[in-house]
Formats: structure tokens, sequence, C-alpha cells
């Protein structure tokens, strides 16, 4: 039971301290390029080497890193919960239903592509980062958006099949819209599998709150009843943390 409320923990603490902070400071960087007059004309090729633009890149460079990082650290976290699960017997709905959730999102092919990039940016440096800027003049208008040149991918990353055919179905794709994709759909399936977990664990949170209170009338030297009613039960905190950071993370960080 005291790994159960340990996965918990960390699976909570990741998606909603690091997963979602790191994704909000990605797209908001992304978007002051798609909004900002002043930063993406600094990104157009004649200022690409300005100060301004050198850190922006590098910013950039920075932000990617963060938010790839922390998504491999939730995908490697849920892998490990769902290892530990007891496989005594066969059947075991959540492991199951997991699976299937996860095997969708790994071989939708630009969430896949997103995934693979993290060892590119990791062990390859900068990606081939370019500017679309559109510029309507009659209407004292503009279109902004920071690209990765797919074409240009070149290093010997071990991409899956999903990756592949994401790459050579396009030359170009525009990197905020990919990314707030990916952020939105990460965050549901893990609040999903934290809220799945809650649930399947409630016989065993049970049980493990009667211990924690009959521990508590050796403690207090009090009877039974008395001892349910000194300690918050474990079973109440485990729920109300998680579910409280489940909807934290959904209202406030995602």
């Amino acid at each position: 039971m005291h790994r159960i409320r340990i996965q918990l923990d960390s699976l909570v603490e990741v998606l909603r301290f690091v997963l979602s902070p790191n994704g909000q400071d990605l797209l908001e960087l992304l978007t002051r390029a798609s909004t900002d007059p002043e930063t993406f004309l600094s990104l157009t090729a004649a200022q690409q080497f300005s100060p301004a633009a050198l850190r922006f890149r590098a910013g950039l460079s920075r932000q990617l890193h963060n938010y790839l990082a922390s998504a491999y650290t939730l995908h490697a976290q849920a892998k490990e919960v769902m290892q530990s699960r007891d496989r005594a017997s066969d059947a075991d709905e959540l492991r199951d239903e997991w699976n299937r959730r996860a095997g969708q999102f790994d071989k939708d092919p630009p969430m896949a592509f997103v995934m693979g990039l993290r060892a590119y940016v990791q062990h390859y440096g900068q990606l081939p980062v370019g500017h679309r800027l559109h510029v309507n003049v009659a209407e004292s208008s503009g279109e902004s958006e920071l690209t990765i040149t797919v074409s240009e991918l070149d290093a010997p990353v071990r991409w899956n099949s999903a990756a592949r055919a994401f790459i050579n179905s396009t030359e170009m794709v525009d990197i905020r819209p990919l990314f707030a994709e990916h952020l939105d759909r990460t965050a549901a399936l893990y609040r999903w599998l934290i809220e799945q977990i809650i649930v399947d664990s409630n016989s065993m949170l049970d049980e493990y709150n009667e211990l924690i209170a009959e521990r508590a009338t050796f403690q207090f030297g009090v009877d039974l009843e008395t001892a349910r009613t000194l300690v918050e039960p474990p079973v109440t905190r485990i729920r109300r943390e998680s579910e409280e950071a489940v909807s934290n993370s959904g209202e406030d960080d995602v």
C-alpha cells in the first residue's frame, strides 16, 4: 500500500509540477513568436543572427529540452507503475486498458514524432527550426509561426514506425499547434491513469486506513472508534490530495 501511495504522489507531482509548467512555458514562448511583432520580426532571415534572435532561439532550445524530458519522465514512471502491478493473474483490466490507450497514443504519427524529438534534442542539439511569416500589407495583418523543417532531421535517430510515417508525410510542421496538442493529450492520458489507480486501489486503501487506526490505538491509548477520529484516514488523504492535484492540473496548468 505504501508503494501505491508513492506511485500516486510521483505521477501527480510530475504531471502538475513538471510537465504542465514546462508545457505552458514552451507554448508561451511559441505564442510570443506568433503574436509579438518585435519578436517575430527579429526572427526573419535578415535578423536571424541578431542578439534578440539568438537569445530567443537559446530559450526555445531550453524549453523544448525541458518539456520533452518531462514528458519522457512521466511516460517512464507510468510504465514502471504498470510493470509493478501484481502479475500473479493474467487478468488486470486496468493494465490492459492502459496498454490500449497508451498504445493508441504512441502509434499516432504526430505524437510519436514529438516523443522521438527527445532523442534528437538530447543527443544532437538544436532542431532545424525555421520561421514562416506571411504579411498582408493591404489588411495590415500577418501570420507568424515557428516550424520544424522535418526534411532536415538527418541525425541517426531511431524513429519508430509511427514517427517515421509522420516524417515521410511532410516537409515542415508548425511547432506551436503540434506541441499544444501533445500537451493536451498527454495530460488527459495521465489524468485518466491517476484517477483509475485511485479507483482500482480503493479496497486496499480502506484496509490500509484501518491498519493506521489500529496502530493509533496503541499510540494514544484509546479504543478503535476514537482512534479513527484522531487521524485523517490515509484513504481520505490520498483521494483528496490526488483528486485536487488532478483537478488543479486540468484547470490551472493545462
